[in-house]
């Protein structure tokens, strides 16, 4: 515990639930998952950049390897986007929620400035 706050202010702040306890292990499982993705997905771009092999089957390896991406992309970032509707039509026992639109804020040129 801080020594700045007195035991009775900890004592007496109500929690504010952001989401479903639930949620959290599969948020973290999806992320997980597509952080993994782009990482194996990344190593085997480098790896087919820098074979020496034809440029026909490398190209070939290229295209096959964006359709897997794609393919195994696809339904995680749709399952991230569910969980994040349900997170943002969670009632929070009498707080106004504030949902900010990231790609507006960059828009306004607001990025990095804090208000």
């Amino acid at each position: 515990m801080s020594p700045f706050l007195a035991s009775e202010t900890l004592a007496h702040t109500p929690p504010v639930p952001t989401y479903r306890e639930d949620l959290l292990p599969e948020i973290q499982h999806v992320l997980a998952a597509l952080a993994n993705l782009e990482v194996r997905i990344g190593i085997e771009r480098e790896c087919l950049d820098n074979w020496s092999g034809r440029q026909t089957l490398k190209a070939y390896l290229l295209a096959e390897l964006e359709q897997e991406y794609t393919a195994k992309r696809e339904p995680l970032v749709v399952r991230l986007a569910e969980l994040k509707q349900q997170i943002a039509t969670l009632p929070l026992c009498g707080v106004n929620r504030v949902v900010h639109d990231e790609g507006a804020w960059f828009e306004r040129g607001q990025a990095g400035k804090h208000t």
